[in-house]
């Protein structure tokens, strides 16, 4: 079973201080991290931080995958890159809810099989 969750526009940037952002739809803000010996995640943030770069931004779909052939049993995030391409990441929690800390895992599996115009 594949359901959607949620979908809308993601914008990634970066703070002068080098601390990297991801805003979902306008509303969830999370910033994506590298923790030692855990690798990348998404923590919850609430404070408003001036972007100094934007990175990427475009389309996202985020969908809760259960049982389906092929694809990993956990919350799939799928970010449109450019060129009608969309990277998948693993949330094997789901978003981070208030100042949680969770993993983010880069997957060749794809949901989406239509084309984005980023």
């Amino acid at each position: 079973m594949v359901k959607k969750l949620k979908e809308g526009e993601y914008e990634l940037f970066e703070t002068d201080i080098r601390t990297r952002f991801i805003i979902l739809d306008g509303q969830g803000k999370f910033i994506w991290s590298f923790a030692k010996n855990i690798g990348a995640v998404l923590i919850g943030s609430k404070k408003k931080h001036k972007p100094d770069k934007i990175i990427a931004c475009g389309y996202f779909r985020a969908f809760e995958v259960e049982d389906e052939p092929g694809l990993t049993d956990s919350v799939h995030l799928e970010l449109c890159v450019g060129q009608g391409k969309w990277q998948g990441y693993l949330l094997p929690k789901g978003l981070p809810e208030n100042d949680g800390k969770y993993r983010i895992i880069p997957t060749n599996e794809v949901i989406s099989k239509s084309t984005c115009n980023c």
